[in-house]
C-alpha cells in the first residue's frame, strides 16, 4: 500500500504544480506552431522569445519543471556562470530563484544570442552575456556550425561560421568563489574543462551535459576523472533515453550519448 500511495502523491502533485500546466501549454504551441517554429510565450510568468518549439519544450522540462540546475547557494549574492545559455531560459530561472545572483551567460551563436539578449532585456534581468564560444584558450577563432535551435557546435557542418573564443580560465579567474558552474557547449567540454583544472577549487557546483560523437573519441572518463581530482562527487542522469541501446542506429543522431553529470563537493575530502 505504501508503494501505491507514494505513486499516487507523485501522480497528484504533477497534477497540481502549475509548472506542469506550463509544460502543456508549451505541449500545445508545439502541435499547433510546428517543431521548429519560432514566436513568443510566457514562462515562468515571463514573455520569452524563442526560436525552436521542440528546444524550448526540452529546456522547460529540464529547467523549470525538474529544477535540474537546483542548488543550495552559500550567500544570498551567488555567482553563476552560465556556458551555452542559448535563449536564456536557465538564465531567467536562475535570476527568478536567485534575485541576487551574479549571472555571467556566455553564448557562441550570434542569432541564438540576439534572441537571449532581447529574452534578458524585456524581462530587466541584468545578466552579463559574453557572445564568444568557450574553448581552452581565448582569442582564437573556430569555425561553428549553426543548427537554429539548441545542439550549434563547433563539429556541426552546417551554416558553418568564424567565431571568437574565450576562455572558461579567463572568467573564472574573475572571482574568489563561484557557487555554480553550468557547461553546456555541445561537445566542447573536455578541451574546456582540462584547460581550468586550477580554478574548479573555487566551484561548489558543476553541471556539464556531454556530448559523444560516433566518429570521435568518447573521453567520458577523462571529464569524470578530471573534475573528481578536484575534490567532487558526480550523480549522471540520461539526457536522451533509448529504449533498445543496442539496437539503435548509431549514426540516427548526430551524437550518440548524452549525459547529464552533476558534479558536488565531496565532504570526505572536505
Amino acid at each position: 500500500m505504501g508503494v501505491v500511495r507514494n505513486k499516487l502523491n507523485r501522480s497528484f502533485s504533477k497534477v497540481v504544480d502549475p509548472t506542469f500546466y506550463g509544460f502543456l501549454r508549451l505541449a500545445f504551441l508545439f502541435v499547433i506552431k510546428g517543431k521548429n517554429k519560432g514566436g513568443k510565450t510566457r514562462v515562468m510568468g515571463r514573455k520569452v522569445h524563442y526560436n525552436d518549439a521542440k528546444a524550448l519544450m526540452g529546456m522547460y522540462q529540464e529547467i523549470v519543471h525538474s529544477e535540474h540546475y537546483k542548488f543550495k547557494p552559500k550567500s544570498s549574492t551567488p555567482v553563476i556562470i552560465d556556458c551555452g545559455a542559448n535563449i536564456g531560459i536557465s538564465v531567467l530561472y536562475f535570476d527568478k530563484v536567485f534575485s541576487n545572483a551574479e549571472i555571467i551567460a556566455v553564448e557562441a551563436d550570434p542569432e541564438i544570442t540576439s534572441i537571449l539578449k532581447r529574452n534578458l532585456t524585456e524581462n530587466n534581468c541584468n545578466a552579463e552575456v559574453i557572445e564568444k564560444a568557450l574553448w581552452s584558450k581565448s582569442g582564437e577563432t573556430l569555425s561553428f556550425g549553426q543548427e537554429g535551435a539548441d545542439s550549434s557546435s563547433i563539429y556541426s557542418l552546417n551554416n558553418v561560421i568564424q567565431v571568437e573564443t574565450i576562455g572558461l580560465d579567463e572568467i573564472l579567474e574573475r572571482y574568489e568563489h563561484i557557487d555554480l558552474l553550468k557547461i553546456d557547449i555541445e561537445g566542447a567540454e573536455l578541451e574546456v574543462i582540462k584547460s581550468c583544472t586550477n580554478n574548479l577549487s573555487k566551484v561548489d557546483y558543476i553541471f556539464v551535459e556531454f556530448h559523444s560523437f560516433p566518429d570521435k573519441r568518447q573521453n567520458l572518463e577523462v571529464i569524470l576523472s578530471t573534475i573528481a581530482n578536484q575534490g567532487f562527487r558526480y550523480k549522471i542522469l540520461p539526457a536522451r533515453r533509448e529504449v533498445q541501446p543496442f539496437m539503435q542506429d548509431q549514426f540516427k543522431h548526430t551524437m550518440d550519448v548524452q549525459l547529464n553529470i552533476f558534479f558536488y563537493r565531496d565532504m570526505n575530502q572536505a
